[in-house]
């Protein structure tokens, strides 16, 4: 007689990379931007996985720690004098080891009271899944969601309790309970249990949600692993942006990554750091800018997937390049500006101009509460300005425009500091409380506040450097909901101290 022993495995779910998606997120993996870390998504075409925003957008990474006691116990085992009575009582001895499948899952929505709404989901998608008898886990995985449950041996197969979660377009697949059976030719048959949801269009209250069965069909996995990011869109990166890889499927938590750039310098990408059974989301192991116009390139020699599968020698290796860097600025005020703009941000000059100090300064307007679908990310004002040895400090003057148009906190920019190949910070100014003024703007009377004066300390190495680069920047709000507005400013005496 075996007396099997395991237990139940709990799962919770958890971005170079700068604030970035993937491990669990709610859309196509986390979106890369911002300087965000190890949460979960990638915006793959995720994801370090995503946004809400973030996932994600690098939007964090599964916990799928297995417990130390789910191992085998030592009282499983068979007497030498059972062997005989097991194998013409319970036939072939039980699988042992670890295989992988490429499983193709049919979606079939059931008949249930807890049913709400109409969730839209596709007929079929498709995952890896590793079975492990032995540690008695089931992983599984594709680019866009993932999880690790328990798995309960049989003689053809087993089941048990699942956790993983697919976003699947706007829905969500949820795997509750599993159960498979491997033939005899090597291919994986089953069911499986579980839930869709998704939020209804226009508006973020209440969910919409509907039991589902699964039906599944997988082959032995042949396929090399690979990894996708927004990064390998072909277009320019922005510097500050933080980089999620998401692979193709799950690998071995001590799977190791590495970018190289045109100078030769390498940088490793590892998984976040709560990866411990199965590897989904890579990223960063260092939070630096990316240099313009630069071109790193992700080497994968000697990646390899839980079923042995290596990517073939050769080839052309998935790459992403920096865009160029913005305008440098002299420490003058912004005296020396001859156009209508600069650096993204408005010129004020001109008799009755209403700025700080000399005869120019700069304005970034601000914006009106946006309906929905919310308000995307964007950049307001991007510069460079140069720096001594002894520098230690960025300081400028300001005035807030519109400063009550603004839900404390919510809508508010932030500011970006960083020097190529080196750290990158975020700050934010504090909410303007002091009495306003009213000046006209164009055409336009608009309240602003008083003249204040920002400090924000340079980042490590930025004077060794002897570049700043400077960013203010609205964030992406609010999905299905109104974005609040965004204060303006007018900016002068921009200067490293």
């Amino acid at each position: 007689m075996r007396v099997h022993c395991g237990m139940r495995i709990a799962v919770a779910c958890g971005i170079l990379g700068l604030a970035a998606v993937v491990g669990c997120k709610s859309s196509s993996q986390k979106k890369d931007g911002g300087i965000d870390h190890d949460s979960a998504s990638i915006d793959v075409g995720s994801a370090d996985v995503a946004s809400p925003t973030d996932v994600a957008t690098d939007t964090a990474s599964p916990m799928d720690v297995v417990s130390p006691m789910d191992i085998t116990s030592p009282m499983d085992m068979a007497s030498p004098t059972d062997v005989a009575g097991d194998a013409s009582a319970d036939g072939p001895a039980p699988v042992t080891g670890r295989r992988s499948f490429i499983v193709t899952s049919t979606l079939s929505v059931q008949p249930d009271p807890s049913n709400k709404g109409v969730v839209p989901l596709p007929a079929t998608h498709t995952f890896t899944m590793v079975l492990d008898w032995d540690k008695r886990i089931a992983i599984l995985g594709s680019t866009v969601g993932q999880g690790v449950g328990d798995f309960m041996p049989t003689a053809a197969g087993g089941g048990g309790t699942q956790t993983a979660s697919f976003s699947l377009n706007s829905s969500s697949v949820s795997y509750q309970t599993m159960d498979v059976t491997i033939g005899a030719s090597g291919t994986l048959s089953g069911t499986a249990r579980g839930r869709g949801t998704s939020v209804p269009p226009n508006t973020d209250v209440g969910i919409n949600t509907a039991v589902l069965s699964m039906s599944l069909a997988g082959v032995p996995d042949t396929q090399p692993p690979g990894f996708e990011s927004s990064f390998f869109n072909g277009s320019p990166v922005d510097p500050f942006a933080g980089l999620t890889l998401v692979a193709t499927e799950p690998l071995p938590p001590n799977t190791r990554l590495t970018l190289v750039d045109l100078r030769g310098e390498r940088l490793e990408i590892a998984p976040g750091s709560t990866q411990l059974t199965a590897a989904f989301s890579f990223f960063p192991t260092q939070s630096l800018m990316w240099r313009y116009n630069d071109t790193y390139s992700l080497l994968l020699d000697g990646v390899v997937d839980f079923a042995g599968n290596a990517r073939p020698p050769g080839g052309t290796p998935p790459s992403f390049t920096i865009g160029a860097p913005p305008i440098l600025v002299a420490e003058d005020g912004f005296e020396s500006a001859t156009g209508t703009t600069l650096a993204g941000a408005g010129v004020l000059s001109g008799t009755g101009a209403p700025t700080i100090t000399g005869a120019r300064s700069l304005y970034i307007a601000s914006l009106p509460t946006a309906l929905p679908p919310g308000r995307s990310e964007s950049t307001q004002l991007a510069l460079r300005i140069p720096l001594d040895a002894t520098d230690t400090v960025l300081r400028f003057s300001y005035r807030m425009v519109n400063p009550t148009t603004v839900s404390p906190g919510f809508g508010d920019p932030y500011y970006l500091l960083g020097s190529e190949g080196g750290p990158a910070t975020s700050v934010m100014l504090p909410l303007d409380t002091g009495p306003t003024t009213t000046v006209t703007l164009g055409s336009t009377q608009v309240p602003v506040g008083p003249v204040t004066t920002a400090t924000f300390t340079l980042p490590a190495g930025a004077a060794a450097a002897g570049q700043l680069t400077f960013v203010r920047r609205v964030r992406a709000c609010c999905s299905n909901l109104p974005a609040p507005g965004v204060t303006g400013l007018i900016i002068d005496d921009l200067r490293a101290e």
